[in-house]
């Protein structure tokens, strides 16, 4: 209570409170006055277009596109303030004589179009079963000048952990070309069923990773053909058997098949007399 009473008694700190909210006041009654006057010309110049007259609409979207630039600039600014408040307020220590807690941060380097699985592992430390599921900011550029809604995933989901237990959990994030490379974005991962728990990402973009160049196509040369090699070697032809002899020029294959088989039974005839030939004049 003393922490919060010295708060109140501070004079500084006090009137700067007033000023924020009068000016709060006079901002919200004049974006509500200019918000309503933006949605009159809206529908006066489509009126307008619809009864076929001329109608100014490019300047009108020329003011409506700075309309929307201002609070898209206005949402970035107050997301990068809010998580340099909160990483600060993570390693902020209210217990007198002890050094604030460090806060927990994955540090990841990955190129463009590149999808990164970076696992860390969550404890229960309570008497009690713990179910955990997991939650993630958008990427804030160190800067706070831009952010990125990224495709992340946790595996598991969700975990369910008995007092005393340590599960593993993977982070999978896709760095897709919304990722500017050179940057470095932050964003804070929130584990709910543990009050206070965050893990802080800070994730560094490296160019894209450059395609291997197509290599040139192998043409084996054609093996010569068998003539080519005999010729080259210089092997001689031998001539082909009997058997495989070429047909004469006016005969059939089988009148040549014929001749050869009557000359080979004349000269086993003969064979067989020569032979036969000694025991005769023996036997006189």
């Amino acid at each position: 209570m003393e922490i919060l009473q010295s708060l109140l008694n501070d004079r500084e700190l006090r009137s700067q409170v007033s000023r924020l909210l009068t000016n709060k006041v006079k901002s919200d009654a004049k974006s509500l006055e200019t918000n309503a006057l933006l949605s009159r010309k809206v529908l006066a110049v489509a009126a307008q277009q619809g009864r076929g007259e001329p109608a100014d609409a490019s300047a009108l979207r020329g003011l409506v596109k700075e309309h929307l630039d201002f609070y898209e600039s206005l949402v970035a600014q107050t997301m990068a303030f809010h998580q340099r408040l909160a990483e600060r307020l993570h390693g902020f220590d209210l217990a007198p004589g002890r050094e604030g807690a460090a806060t927990l941060t994955m540090r990841l380097a990955a190129p463009q179009g590149r999808t990164v699985r970076a696992p860390f592992q969550l404890e229960n430390n309570r008497s009690t079963t713990l179910s955990a599921g997991f939650e993630i900011t958008p990427f804030v550029t160190e800067r706070g000048d831009a952010y990125v809604v990224a495709e992340v995933a946790f595996d598991p989901p969700r975990l369910e952990l008995q007092p005393g237990q340590v599960g593993r959990v993977e982070l999978v994030l896709v760095v897709a070309p919304t990722f500017v490379p050179g940057q470095v974005y932050l964003a804070t991962v929130t584990v709910s069923g543990l009050d206070g728990t965050q893990l802080l990402v800070r994730l560094e973009v490296q160019p894209p990773e450059a395609k291997p160049a197509a290599s040139a196509p192998v043409v084996s040369a054609p093996a010569p053909a068998a003539a080519q090699v005999a010729a080259a070697r210089g092997t001689r032809k031998r001539a082909a058997p009997a058997d495989r002899q070429a047909v004469p020029p006016g005969k059939t294959a089988s009148a040549v098949a014929k001749k050869a088989a009557k000359t080979a039974t004349k000269t086993a005839a003969r064979t067989a007399a020569k032979k036969a030939a000694p025991a005769k004049a023996g036997r006189r």
